[in-house]
């Protein structure tokens, strides 16, 4: 349908989609999208929304108060955040077009409070092309009549949360083995039974903690602390499938003083203890 909001212009769009209670319970789905043509009229405020929502700016500028803080979304970038959880007022000072979707579902609003806090709420579309790409189809996906399944839907919002979080991308080809990262990387796997403290690493690359853990959190999406970490637990759950060695003997191999810290760290992160571990059939 035309859109009919205070300060868009001719050929802005407007579509609202209902989900059923299957997607409800079960999938990410699509609470409303559109595609605007604005003047610097356009003005949204809210104290607050029940679903969050993506903002891709094509052209022009919007600005952005949200939580307290202001953000400026240029030509090319998008915010994502939650309407939810803060007042928020969203507005244009020039002509522009933008896309926007409200979505919701499964655990949408705690995934974007993790986004937020960690990675920021404005963000470039050429860093995050699979974004961009599936916003356009949701939209492209319910004009003229058309209605994507909710399958489709969720597959295409899961896409936008989960691109912006980089876990994983430790083992992509496109990090260069000279990257700070992967050298500190291949450091630490070689090296789990030494002092792996983020000042003794960051000195292997030449830089300040502060820096290096900020570097290495936005590279893997884990602070160099909890890396060491769990490559230290991977580690161990390896040594004791596979070999008959003791604890002692494990807590020392992946860098722990004694066995009773090694124990109490494993079980922390895996739930029970390296000796139940060792006994389930795998």
């Amino acid at each position: 349908m035309q859109a009919i909001d205070h300060g868009t212009r001719s050929g802005s769009e407007c579509i609202f989609c209902t989900p059923s209670d299957t997607a409800k319970e079960l999938l990410y789905y699509l609470v409303s999208c559109g595609n605007y043509f604005t003047t610097d009229e356009y003005n949204i405020r809210r104290k607050s929304y029940p679903h969050p929502l993506i903002l891709y700016v094509r052209t022009g500028t919007l600005r952005l108060e949200y939580d307290s803080k202001r953000y400026t979304i240029g030509s090319g970038e998008f915010a994502i955040f939650d309407c939810r959880s803060a007042p928020h007022r969203y507005y244009a000072d020039c002509d522009g077009e933008f896309f926007w979707a409200h979505f919701d579902g499964l655990n949408t609003h705690e995934l974007l409070a993790h986004i937020n806090r960690e990675y920021g709420v404005v963000f470039s579309a050429r860093r995050y092309p699979a974004v961009v790409d599936a916003l356009i189809c949701l939209m492209d996906g319910h004009r003229e009549d058309r209605q994507l399944g909710e399958g489709e839907c969720a597959q295409l919002i899961s896409t936008i949360l989960f691109s912006l979080m980089p876990i994983g991308r430790i083992n992509e080809a496109v990090y260069k083995q000279t990257s700070p990262v992967s050298q500190v990387i291949d450091y630490i796997h070689c090296n789990l039974n030494q002092d792996l403290s983020v000042k003794q690493l960051s000195a292997l690359v030449f830089l300040s903690p502060y820096h290096f853990s900020r570097l290495f959190k936005n590279e893997t999406g884990y602070s160099p602390y909890e890396y060491v970490i769990i490559t230290r637990i991977n580690h161990a759950k390896q040594l004791l499938l596979t070999t008959d060695m003791s604890l002692d003997r494990i807590a020392a191999a992946v860098g722990y003083h004694t066995e009773g810290r090694f124990i109490n760290a494993f079980s922390q992160k895996v739930g029970i203890s390296p000796g139940k571990f060792r006994k389930y059939p795998f």
